[in-house]
């Protein structure tokens, strides 16, 4: 019972110093990949007007692989 109780501790301060410390982290490794748009809203459009067709193939696919799922009446999907 003890034994449980200290991992459990220890499993949920890790989840929390990873919450608090992953953000800051994945920022820094990707601060070269991804552009910086601040207040230059031209790019901001520009971006948003090539991200936003992957964004509605990506909504279209997983819509219609829910309606599959309930089509199928299973809880997965054999190819």
């Amino acid at each position: 019972m003890v034994f449980a109780l200290i991992l459990a501790t220890l499993f949920s301060t890790t989840l929390l110093t990873l919450t608090i410390l992953l953000p800051t982290i994945l920022n820094k490794l990707l601060i070269d990949t991804f552009p910086d748009y601040s207040l230059n809203l031209e790019e901001v459009e520009k971006f948003v007007c090539i991200a936003r067709p992957l964004g509605y193939i990506s909504l279209g696919i997983t819509t219609v692989l829910i309606v599959l799922g309930f089509i199928l009446k299973s809880g997965e999907l054999h190819f």
